[in-house]
């Protein structure tokens, strides 16, 4: 019987990421967008390892954390795995809250793979890799071939599903989120646009979009120190790159590749 891992994700790229590399290392994964929807699950039912975004709506992951580790007191303790993109500036406030480890986001399938076998120690740790990993090409359009290898896996219809569901939302999520971004700019909200850039950054970096994911990291950057100036100058190279990266990854659903 498999093992259960409870996984907290907000962003929809990354828990489809996320899914598919739990299911190809041999995990069942039921997943939660919010801590609160976390929280009740975890209080009806018990997973073998809970993976646990930093950032979430309402309840974040450390309040989740906490929460989780009251109400086991001094019975059985549930792993729970952080997934931070600052895991080392959070770190310590990942420990504090009674979570074990911090996983780096984008998570990559060895990482998280040799993480969860530290903690739950599967019958199969190791990925299933169906035969040698051919050597990516370096990186000559908006997605890196490295993080295309690592999506692909040994499943040809796998992959080809996952990188459609990929294709759809991203055409939708990015221009939300480079929607939302640009009114908090002109708004001048720098926390909006702190958030709206950190939840950019965070899909681009798993699709292996790392251009998109070192724009949207800057103007998270000086949105944070207030200056919304240097980030409005960004914007349409964002918005150049957004494009770039819609028009390739529709061509890789296309010819399946």
């Amino acid at each position: 019987m498999a093992e259960r891992v409870l996984l907290v994700e907000d962003n929809e790229i990354d828990r489809m990421v996320a899914t598919a590399f739990l299911g190809r290392l041999g995990y069942e994964t039921e997943t939660a967008a919010d801590g609160d929807r976390a929280l009740a699950m975890l209080a009806a039912g018990s997973y073998d390892a809970v993976l646990l975004d930093c950032r979430l709506p309402g309840r974040d992951g450390f309040e989740v954390a906490a929460e989780l580790r009251r109400r086991e007191g001094t019975g059985p303790r549930t792993p729970v795995l952080a997934l931070s993109a600052a895991a080392v500036a959070e770190a310590n406030r990942c420990r504090a809250a009674g979570m074990d480890e911090v996983l780096a986001k984008p998570v990559t399938l060895t990482t998280l793979g040799a993480a969860l076998a530290r903690w739950v120690r599967p019958a199969a740790a190791a990925p299933r890799t169906g035969g040698p990993t051919p050597v990516p090409a370096a990186p000559t359009g908006a997605l890196d071939p490295a993080r295309l290898a690592e999506l692909r896996g040994p499943d040809p219809a796998g992959y080809a599903e996952l990188m459609a569901d990929l294709a759809r939302s991203f055409a939708r999520r990015g221009t939300e989120l480079l929607d939302r971004l640009t009114a908090a700019v002109h708004r001048g909200d720098a926390a909006g646009a702190a958030m709206e850039a950190h939840a950019l950054k965070g899909s681009a970096g798993n699709l292996g979009a790392a251009r998109l994911a070192g724009l949207a990291a800057d103007v998270e950057r000086l949105a944070r120190r207030g200056e919304l100036t240097g980030a409005r100058e960004i914007l349409p190279g964002m918005a150049a790159e957004i494009g770039q990266v819609r028009r390739e990854l529709a061509e890789l659903t296309a010819t399946g590749g």
